[in-house]
């Protein structure tokens, strides 16, 4: 089904877009380089790892946490042993997590990525740390399922368009896979981690506490991160930096420019702006204009 799902999906004229471009005629290790070269993209890789430990730890111990604790349910009848109840607490992660990763992503349109991103990290940690704060019981641990499921798989659709737009099209699957690797990496760690600290102190405090401070830690990764995207390419006589040129200073940056922010006394003054900015096409701050442009920006 994902396979017919995935070929209605077409990307080719905003690749063949960036291939006109210098872009296009970008090699793998160019791509590697200035993805490297930029402190964003290794943010992004060493952040997500903690997605990866969290996925792997919750997906592959709670069960056996619940089990552990020996905690059942007995409602209207229903009665559930701690292994039934560690089921349904990850089939509650999986049910929430529906709702979670379409909310989150249509998020991505309209809020910076990399703050949701910041969120994304910092709510669950306050989720452990309520869970492992509050009294256990069979209450507590399907409330904690569906809070973390809202917030399971958020990260994917973000960081995965997080690179796309720092990056652009052509690169984006090899780029996304290296992220995706930091990713796996932390799903290792989570997974093995977990059972190995299982084994040398009989339980899983350590690894709650470990899941907080890793998230709190990629909550602040994450804030730095520069949403812009890197220079694409540039038409003959122009310039484009290998890096970001980019000041993260917010009170410094002003928001980007766009056609609707022209300003003008009366709507056809306004048209004139927006017609102005159209044809002298800045590609953002810290970037040389095209060949139309007589060196100023857009008013």
């Amino acid at each position: 089904l994902m396979i017919f799902l995935a070929a209605g999906l077409n990307d080719s004229q905003a690749i063949a877009a960036a291939r006109r471009s210098k872009a296009g005629g970008q090699t793998t290790g160019e791509a590697l380089s200035e993805a490297f070269a930029q402190r964003s993209y290794i943010l992004l890789v060493i952040g997500y790892f903690v997605c990866g430990f969290h996925v792997a730890f919750v997906g592959g111990h709670l069960p056996a946490y619940i089990s552990d604790k020996g905690i059942s349910l007995s409602l209207f009848g229903i009665k559930l042993t701690p292994a039934e109840l560690g089921g349904w607490a990850i089939g509650m992660v999986g049910l929430f997590n529906i709702v979670g990763a379409v909310l989150w992503s249509s998020m991505g349109a309209k809020y910076q990525r990399k703050n949701l991103l910041s969120l994304l990290y910092l709510l669950p940690s306050l989720v452990f740390l309520g869970f492992v704060l509050a009294p256990l019981s069979a209450a507590s641990v399907l409330i904690f399922a569906g809070a973390l499921g809202f917030l399971w798989l958020g990260t994917v659709p973000l960081t995965t368009a997080l690179v796309g737009y720092i990056f652009g099209p052509v690169h984006v699957t090899m780029l996304n896979g290296i992220v995706f690797f930091g990713h796996q990496v932390g799903s290792f760690f989570g997974g093995w981690g977990g059972g190995k600290l299982f084994d040398l102190q009989g339980n899983y405090d350590m690894m709650w506490w470990i899941s907080i401070a890793l998230g709190l830690a990629s909550a602040a990764l994450h804030w730095p991160i520069v949403e812009k995207p890197v220079p694409q390419g540039a038409v003959p006589e122009d310039w484009a930096a290998k890096t970001q040129p980019y000041s993260t200073f917010a009170n410094v940056a002003g928001p980007p420019l766009s056609e609707t922010t022209m300003w003008g006394a009366t709507p056809l003054d306004q048209l004139a702006c927006r017609i102005v900015y159209v044809l002298r096409n800045t590609v953002g701050a810290g970037t040389a204009c095209r060949a139309q442009c007589a060196g100023v920006r857009g008013q």
